[in-house]
């Protein structure tokens, strides 16, 4: 089994126990109508339909309401749903307790979440709270994480005095809860409605995601201000993006900004900041220590449960708990590590395009002045509508080639594939900017074609025209042609028909082998970009036939 949520925290509600057996109860029955509120029985068996799909969904529920040693009023509930089809098994379990903690006499809830199935990519899995700990903490009286309310939705605050109350907040070293802060303004909302159905949407679903996790604050331009001149524009916010402010801030060490994800308006506002949430802070989740009370817990749980599995899987994770935690501990520092060196290479990239494009208007105004002095009449007149140097958005970037290259490339709707996903991963930043250069790079050459450049194709212009937007012409970025062990594979072969205007192939389909390399050994989630190049003279255009991951185009490695 893989743990890919864990959420544990502290309320004072009254018999916690009866509270966390009707919110299970109620929870089973809204998905699965097992008549659990009304039954007595330890546990439940039955088989249930959803679609075209059989699962077998098991309950099991266990109480001890005896206080023993400052322990008691145990209750434990499990759901185990196992998918006939695919095999995959999702078990999600709550805990329930009232125990002595730092002196104070409390309730503890502790809901897990995991999966196991064969040739199942965790990786892949969106990690979401399940709907019963938005039960647990909205029905609960004071739900905290050491001195910290924990919420069930988000929270607005507005003006300097809640920026600076906020900065203290985040700074103080004995807060342990992450905190979501999001930046409310006229660009975060115009991208969320462009891309999710509007700002209130994309913020009740960053609460969503968080929910046992982390709070969810919305701010204004005030207080985002005076946040940044607290906590210093390294650790700041602006621009209507939304920063990942894990439990630590410290202001003596900037450099560890990493650790606290930046994600711009356009990015967050996407469709999948509940993935950018999840894939952030569900992997912390899972090393969070157990109350120091679990330990009287677990045993007498055991004492009531006569499943040798369930003994043996709790064994076993006493046994591997700690090096589990050192490994999940070390794979954060890298993940950290690489997500900082991507952010790194994404602000280069944005300073080399804004160089670029400082060129070419230079370059502009030169021309100017040449044909100002041959005519004073003439001139070149920059236009202020230009296409940005760069994005931070692979989904963003397919609207961007449709408004600014619409008359020389041809993106059709059905071959972009997996975007979110590729936005969604570490690298997602860093390959919507460099595919950003690679389409700039097509607009330029069929620009250039239209103008009377004739040195050849498409390698040749990127190798020999010297335009300041041409892609690098080798091997690891640029392939005109495919190998032969692809041509000649019926398999490799039909994954490289792809669809183009049927201007071109009276089919609306043709064999296209000559793609962009965003990013080579980048894994399979990397992206290319395949294209035709049609026409001749001034009726020069590419044909864009697959944008999404490597993996959809298999070669001899990947395969």
């Amino acid at each position: 089994m893989t743990l890919l949520y864990r959420a544990i925290w502290s309320d004072n509600c009254t018999d916690v126990a009866r509270f966390a057996r009707g919110a299970f109860d109620n929870w089973v029955d809204s998905k699965w109508s097992l008549g659990a509120a009304g039954s007595d029985s330890k546990s439940i068996t039955e088989t249930r339909r959803r679609g075209d799909e059989y699962f077998d969904i098991e309950v099991r529920r266990i109480a001890d309401p005896s206080m023993v040693d400052g322990v008691g009023n145990i209750w434990r509930g499990d759901l185990i749903e196992t998918s006939r089809v695919s095999g995959v098994r999702w078990h999600v379990t709550v805990r329930v307790w009232e125990a002595i903690e730092d002196g104070h006499f409390t309730s503890i809830l502790w809901v897990d979440n995991e999966v196991v199935g064969d040739g199942l990519d965790v990786t892949r899995i969106p990690v979401m709270p399940p709907r019963i700990v938005g039960d647990l903490l909205s029905g609960g009286a004071e739900p905290k994480v050491g001195s910290i309310r924990l919420w069930s939705t988000a929270e607005s605050f507005a003006g300097t005095e809640v920026g600076r109350g906020l900065a203290d907040y985040l700074t103080d070293p004995e807060r342990t809860v992450p905190f979501v802060v999001i930046h409310d303004t006229e660009e975060s909302r115009r991208a969320a409605m462009r891309r999710s159905g509007g700002f209130d949407a994309v913020v009740h679903k960053a609460a969503g995601a968080s929910m046992g996790l982390a709070n969810v604050v919305v701010v204004d331009d005030a207080a985002a201000r005076e946040l940044t001149d607290r906590l210093g524009r390294p650790l700041g916010l602006w621009g209507g993006a939304m920063r990942i402010y894990g439990a630590v801030v410290d202001l003596d060490e900037p450099g560890d900004s990493y650790r606290h994800r930046y994600f711009t308006a356009d990015r967050f506002a996407s469709g999948r900041v509940d993935q950018l949430i999840g894939n952030r802070l569900g992997p912390l989740s899972t090393v969070r220590r157990a109350p120091t009370s679990y330990t009287f817990v677990r045993e007498r749980l055991r004492s009531h449960d006569g499943s040798a599995l369930d003994e043996l899987i709790d064994d076993e994770i006493d046994r591997l708990t700690a090096e589990v935690s050192a490994l999940k501990d070390e794979l954060q520092r890298e993940r950290e590590y690489a997500e900082d060196s991507a952010l790194e290479l994404a602000e280069v990239m944005e300073s080399n395009a804004q160089h670029i494009d400082s060129l070419e208007r230079a370059r502009g105004h030169l021309s100017s002045l040449r044909a100002q002095l041959k005519a004073a009449d003439t001139y070149i007149e920059a236009t202020e509508d230009a296409p940005p140097p760069s994005v931070s958005s692979v989904l963003d970037l397919v609207d961007m080639v449709r408004l600014y290259f619409e008359d020389t490339v041809v993106l059709p709707d059905g071959v972009c594939r997996d975007l979110d996903q590729i936005d969604a991963t570490t690298n997602g930043v860093a390959w919507a900017g460099t595919s950003w250069r690679a389409f700039r790079a097509l607009d330029a050459f069929v620009r250039d074609i239209r103008r009377g450049w004739s040195g050849g194709g498409f390698w040749e212009w990127c190798a020999n025209s010297g335009n300041l937007r041409a892609w690098p012409a080798t091997s690891k970025k640029l392939a005109m042609v495919e190998s032969s062990h692809v041509q000649t594979s019926d398999k490799l072969w039909a994954s490289r028909l792809l669809p183009v205007g049927r201007s071109v192939s009276s089919t609306g389909k043709i064999h296209m082998m000559a793609h962009l390399k965003i990013a080579e050994g980048g894994g399979p989630m990397a992206p290319r970009i395949y294209f035709h190049i049609a026409g001749t003279g001034e009726d020069t255009t590419v044909h864009v036939g697959f944008f999404g991951p490597h993996k959809y185009m298999p070669n001899k490695k990947t395969n």
